[in-house]
């Protein structure tokens, strides 16, 4: 099996993103055309990922309430941070970030101020626990020295396997 960070390569499908237009999405995104962006993003039917079991980072997660309304029964496996050291880090790290929230459409980080991007990404984190609703949702925070020690549980429980290997095993 060959992972990408849009998920599993399918054979019929060499990489989801590209043949189901989320890169012209992406695109659309940064034109900073919102009108345009949300009719792309209605327009988009992302059944078409029915053949990739995960799909994870940019621009997915933009479009994670897409993907749930799309998969009713899929489950989300949320990362978590204070939302401070997040904009911190995200500001830092990254050159011109786009602005945390359900498609974004364009907008930037460098439009908000730093207490206003940490309320965004908390709101949009609350969002989103809150439309996933608790079975279909793992929340996980990796950036803490007291994360759980039994990380590597808690996500085989959540998505339904066991891996004997792994238990036991400190998460990296």
């Amino acid at each position: 099996e060959v992972w990408t960070p849009w998920g599993r390569r399918h054979p019929s499908r060499s990489r989801p993103a590209t043949s189901t237009g989320v890169y012209e999405l992406w695109k659309a995104n940064g034109k900073g055309n919102p009108e345009e962006c949300m009719k792309a993003a209605d327009d988009l039917d992302f059944r078409i990922f029915d053949e990739v079991d995960a799909v994870f980072d940019s621009p997915m997660a933009d479009y994670a309430v897409d993907f749930m309304r799309a998969f009713p029964q899929s489950r989300m496996i949320l990362t978590v941070r204070d939302p401070v050291q997040w904009v911190e880090k995200r500001r830092r790290n990254h050159n011109n970030p786009p602005a945390y929230y359900q498609r974004h459409c364009g907008q930037k980080l460098t439009e908000f101020n730093d207490t206003a991007s940490a309320e965004l990404y908390f709101a949009t984190t609350e969002f989103l626990s809150c439309v996933s609703g608790k079975e279909r949702l793992l929340l996980v925070n990796l950036f803490e020295p007291y994360r759980d020690v039994d990380l590597w549980y808690s996500l085989m429980r959540f998505v339904g396997i066991e891996n004997r290997t792994l238990l036991g095993c400190s998460f990296p």
